[in-house]
């Protein structure tokens, strides 16, 4: 992959002085900055899969996540919280 990457005058000569002093390319030591930092991220999740992208399925494989099924109710005034009287006692 190649990019692009327009730097201002001072960013210019911090990075031709860090990699000077490595004894690296500008290009080198951008790579193995980028290496360490990207290293150092935790691991990214896989994107979830949209509805659209499920359209070669057969119909019965077409599931709805929970937030599209329950998009129609944003914004209601609903209680949903849990009768506290209904619980039944537990021996442990």
């Amino acid at each position: 992959m190649t990019i692009t990457v327009e730097l201002p005058d001072n960013l210019e000569a911090a990075l031709k002085a860090q990699a000077d002093a490595r004894g690296l390319s500008e290009a080198g030591y951008v790579r193995t900055v980028l290496e360490r930092d990207l290293a150092a991220l935790p691991p990214t999740p896989p994107a979830p899969h949209k509805v659209e992208d499920r359209a070669d399925m057969p119909n019965h494989s077409k599931r709805k996540r929970l937030s599209e099924l329950f998009a129609p109710l944003s914004g209601l005034d609903i209680d949903l919280r849990r009768n506290p009287s209904a619980g039944r006692p537990v021996d442990l």
